[in-house]
């Protein structure tokens, strides 16, 4: 049986070493977060999170930025379970320690804090940072919608659709396909618009989202948005209907 050429031996050798970091953080994770449970009524393994991060990363990303799907497993190591930043930039290098850092809230502050804290800082997010919190975000709704916490009630959900949706607007921009996943996992949701007068609802933010990334003007009117083929959005009493376009269709844009 003929040999490789030296060619395709070298070529192959750098994937294969992705995919043992890969699994090595697999490992890593579902050792590190083995007692902890989805806040949902299914009470879920907290590493099913994780795995669907890193995949929704994976694919907008087309697979190719191993690190980024690391930092997308660990994405919660240090704020969650005590894991230091030392030991993952010993472990998995200092690129995936700088972006878990980057994506990590600071305990020290209150919920409420944090969760503004989280609003103000999305914008200053590196591109590659920006992406892990967008797959974050949509993991958390499609949660929402198939095993909600038991104790939230219609209004807890709502909040949190609405604050995660200003989280991923500051990030708008970076992924369009992971854009799109956000949307589709708002309309999964299947809430109504919060009714405090003081915030836009869901689908009017969902338009304004669509505006950024067509980059339209601040005024814009719905006859730009369909121009763009960007989305139709309907917004009702009886939930949010979302129906997204063709545009930026392509995975893996950055």
């Amino acid at each position: 049986m003929s040999q490789p050429s030296s060619g395709t031996a070298v070529s192959a050798v750098p994937v294969a070493r992705d995919l043992v970091r890969i699994t090595q953080a697999f490992d890593f994770v579902a050792r590190a977060h083995v007692d902890q449970r989805r806040k949902g009524e299914g009470a879920e393994p907290y590493i099913n999170h994780l795995a669907e991060v890193a995949h929704l990363v994976a694919e907008a990303t087309g697979g190719t930025d191993a690190n980024l799907i690391i930092a997308a497993l660990l994405h919660d190591a240090i704020e969650d379970v005590g894991v230091s930043r030392t030991q993952i930039a010993d472990i998995f290098g200092e690129d995936v320690a700088a972006l878990v850092a980057e994506v990590t809230d600071d305990k020290s502050l209150t919920k409420a804090e944090r969760k503004q804290w989280q609003i103000e800082a999305a914008p200053k997010k590196s591109p590659r940072a920006k992406i892990i919190k967008i797959a974050d975000k949509v993991a958390n709704l499609r949660s929402i919608a198939v095993s909600p916490p038991p104790d939230w009630s219609e209004d807890q959900k709502r909040e949190y659709v609405w604050w995660s949706s200003q989280v991923v607007a500051g990030c708008a921009g970076v992924n369009p396909w992971l854009e799109d996943q956000f949307a589709q996992a708002c309309r999964s949701a299947k809430l109504p618009p919060a009714i405090d007068h003081d915030k836009e609802s869901v689908a009017d933010f969902l338009k304004r989202f669509e505006a950024i990334k067509a980059g339209l003007p601040e005024d814009f009117d719905d006859d730009q948005l369909k121009a763009h083929g960007a989305v139709d959005v309907t917004d009702d009493h009886r939930g949010l209907g979302i129906i997204i376009g063709q545009r930026h269709r392509t995975r893996g844009e950055t």
